[in-house]
């Protein structure tokens, strides 16, 4: 009796349990085949590939390549301690780093971007429980030059810095998608029957600069900076008549290969982040405003008294002593009292109205990150004394790229150019997006006014202050400026000095305008005449022999042809 209940009761469980198989198997089957599936499969991020950061003539600057790194499942890392040793041996991070990620309760951690095949190799041979390789894509500038300008990008592929940050989502792309399979221990693997989504490539930046005036401009400035112990120098190059850079160079800088081991301080741009006295290369306008306003003519006599004038009570000297200088004169030796009475002349409105048209008291509107705007405080907050020093480039404070494009547009016939950066945006299979063409910011001065200015800055070089940067053969038109900083006191110091030579050639047909800054050189030269003509000088001999073109007869349309295929 009770073997017929046993079986009675194996009877009814077997039927319990075809019944109950039959529900989950038959009936809810799909349902949790479908819980099951969801269960291993996990979608992942296909990176779309960077787009190249290019110079003018499309060589490469920033560049994206494939590499390894190496992550880790937190969940299914049985021995934490024993397999961070291990990595930490090959590189991959300290052993407290690595641990403290393994333990992190996190079920994706990386271990390390972008790392070397042999150590990907070695990685591999391991066979850490938890611990994989995955394909990914790092930023490389096989050039290492322009850090301040092209910036770079974290392990993310995100811009920080430059270019590379201003220009980040055109770079960047659109990432795509796709559904991968997971098996237990963590390996991915994709189906065909997976949805996917396809990455959109960024697109490539193609740059105004040329990266041999670049490498000429960053060795020759860091050769100043050495020679002159100077704390930091910025040099810019511009083609005047349309207003693109060629080049943009900085010290302190960096490799951005390197930039790991870089500080914001070397990271900075300061041709256009750093503000400045200018001195004596601001002049120009003084003058600019007083031949423009008629208040003076080029052959004019002006009585400078032996170098000296009072302006509420406070002395004004020059360095040179004269009684009476031509109004080109004035400019040729850089005289402080001559150019004092021509702002006199015109007046504080007149003179503020001419600093704000050639471009100071506002960004220049450069594609770049951190412009500043300068300082140029409103004329109805000027005393007389405040007047002479404006005149004088004491007492306003501008960029490097500002003081730059304000010689662009006497170099440019008095037109005030728009900075071109960028000349054009092109897709990944190299058909044109969106191109930048020269744009005309405003007519500053009259093309007689400008032709006279340009007439003194060549003999300014011929005669005066810049005769350092004379070259045979080539005529360039320039200004020296050394300007007093200012002390934390608020006083100007007698040991701190910016030195800067602004200049361009050839004179009447420029092609080249180029802006040298020099900040605390030290020793006894320590004057624009000595220190930035100097760096000024050494770049003009490279940018000569990298152009092959001698400038002996620059009048002639077809060696002006010679300079324009150029660039």
């Amino acid at each position: 009796m009770r073997f017929r209940m046993y079986l009675a009761a194996c009877f009814v469980l077997w039927i319990v349990l075809f019944f109950k198989l039959s529900i989950l198997q038959v009936i809810c089957g799909g349902k949790y085949r479908k819980i099951a599936e969801e269960q291993h499969k996990t979608e992942v991020e296909i990176t779309a590939e960077r787009g190249k950061i290019l110079d003018r003539n499309l060589k490469p600057l920033a560049i994206s390549f494939e590499c390894q790194s190496c992550y880790a499942h937190p969940q299914l890392v049985t021995d934490p301690v024993m397999t961070a040793e291990e990595l930490s041996k090959l590189g991959l991070g300290t052993k407290g780093d690595i641990v403290e990620k393994l333990r992190s309760g996190k079920s994706f951690v990386w271990i390390k971007r972008a790392i070397r095949p042999e150590v990907a190799e070695r990685i591999g041979k391991l066979r850490l429980r938890g611990v994989y390789l995955i394909s990914d894509v790092q930023r490389a500038y096989p050039k290492g030059i322009a850090g301040n300008l092209v910036g770079f990008c974290g392990v993310e592929m995100k811009g920080l810095e430059g270019i590379e940050y201003e220009f980040d989502g055109i770079l960047r792309g659109s990432p795509g998608k796709m559904v991968v399979q997971r098996d237990a221990t963590g390996h991915t693997c994709p189906l065909p029957e997976y949805p996917k989504r396809e990455p959109e490539n960024g697109s490539d930046i193609v740059l105004s600069i040329d990266a041999d005036l670049q490498s000429i401009a960053e060795k020759e400035l860091a050769r100043g900076v050495e020679r002159f112990k100077a704390r930091a120098a910025t040099c810019i190059i511009i083609d005047p008549a349309t207003g693109e850079i060629l080049a943009m160079a900085n010290l302190p800088n960096y490799n951005p290969n390197m930039r790991g081991n870089g500080t914001p301080e070397e990271w900075r741009n300061r041709a256009i982040t750093d503000i400045f006295e200018p001195g004596s290369t601001l002049k120009i306008v003084t003058l600019a405003t007083a031949l423009e306003e008629g208040v003076i003519a080029k052959t004019d006599s002006v009585h400078v008294d032996s170098g000296k004038i009072v302006v509420q009570g406070i002395p004004i000297r020059d360095v040179e002593k004269h009684n009476v200088l031509t109004t080109a004169e004035v400019l040729v030796y850089s005289s402080n009292v001559g150019t004092v009475m021509m702002a006199q002349e015109v007046g504080k409105s007149k003179l503020y109205e001419y600093l704000r048209a050639f471009g100071f008291g506002n960004p220049v509107g450069i594609d770049l990150p951190g412009e500043a705007n300068g300082i140029l405080s409103k004329p109805d907050e000027w005393s007389d004394i405040r007047l002479a020093n404006v005149a004088i480039g004491q007492g306003i404070s501008v960029t490097a790229i500002q003081l730059a494009y304000a010689f662009g547009s006497v170099a440019n016939k008095g037109i005030l150019m728009r900075p071109l950066i960028v000349k054009r945006i092109t897709d990944s299979h190299g058909n044109t997006i969106r191109e930048f063409t020269p744009t005309p910011i405003r007519r500053v001065i009259s093309e007689r006014t400008a032709l006279e200015l340009v007439e003194m800055l060549n003999q300014a070089v011929e005669l005066g202050t810049g005769r350092k940067v004379k070259y045979p053969g080539l005529t360039i038109a320039g200004k020296t400026g050394t300007a007093q900083k200012v002390d934390k006191d608020g006083k100007y110091s007698n040991s701190k000095f910016t030195a800067s030579f602004c200049g361009f050639f050839p004179a009447y047909h420029p092609r080249i305008l180029m802006s040298v800054v020099v900040d605390e050189p030290q020793g006894l030269y320590y004057y624009g005449g000595d220190v930035a003509c100097s760096i000024f000088k050494e770049i003009t001999i490279k940018v000569v022999n990298l152009l092959d073109y001698q400038y002996l007869s620059y009048e002639t349309s077809d060696e002006e042809e010679t300079v324009a295929n150029r660039f």
